[in-house]
């Protein structure tokens, strides 16, 4: 149960927190203004190369976010329970 309430808030809150945090938009602009200029020189096979290499590193990327917000949300429930049921471990 607790991996479904998880995915439910990576769904929600995490994708939330991304957009309203003006430090990331900048990043993103400036990652996707690069992209921009830099394809623009290439050729359209290089091109396609490069669209391969930024969707297999954003897959990634995306997927360690995924595991750290969970591994998070673990690690505060593991304290949580520490701190209401010591003789728990």
């Amino acid at each position: 149960m607790l991996n479904e309430v998880i995915e439910a808030l990576i769904d929600e809150r995490l994708d939330n927190a991304y957009f309203q945090d003006v430090e990331y938009q900048k990043l993103s602009k400036e990652e996707s203004d690069a992209i921009d200029s830099f394809s623009q020189r290439i050729s359209p096979e290089l091109q396609d190369a490069f669209d391969n290499v930024l969707t297999a590193k954003n897959s990634a990327a995306s997927n360690c976010s995924i595991i750290a917000y969970r591994q998070g949300w673990l690690d505060c429930m593991a304290l949580l329970v520490d701190l209401v049921l010591p003789e728990s471990r």
